[in-house]
């Protein structure tokens, strides 16, 4: 199973939308500032808004765009 996630950020208040197969490891590497040069990387306090499922990958990537 694969989803799109959207988390929000009190700090820079914006919203970020992603694709994963694990939303609460991604959120937890979004909120250690994982990935240099990243957007999310503005902001610590990174929370999950909504999650929505997809059977597969390509279905979630095609509903992110």
């Amino acid at each position: 199973m694969h989803y799109i996630y959207i988390i929000y950020s009190h700090k820079i208040d914006k919203f970020y939308v992603g694709e994963t197969q694990f939303v609460k490891q991604r959120l937890k590497q979004h909120n250690q500032e994982t990935y240099k040069g990243a957007f999310t990387k503005s902001a610590n306090d990174w929370i999950i808004v909504k999650t929505i499922p997809f059977k597969s990958r390509n279905e979630a990537l095609k509903a992110e765009k």
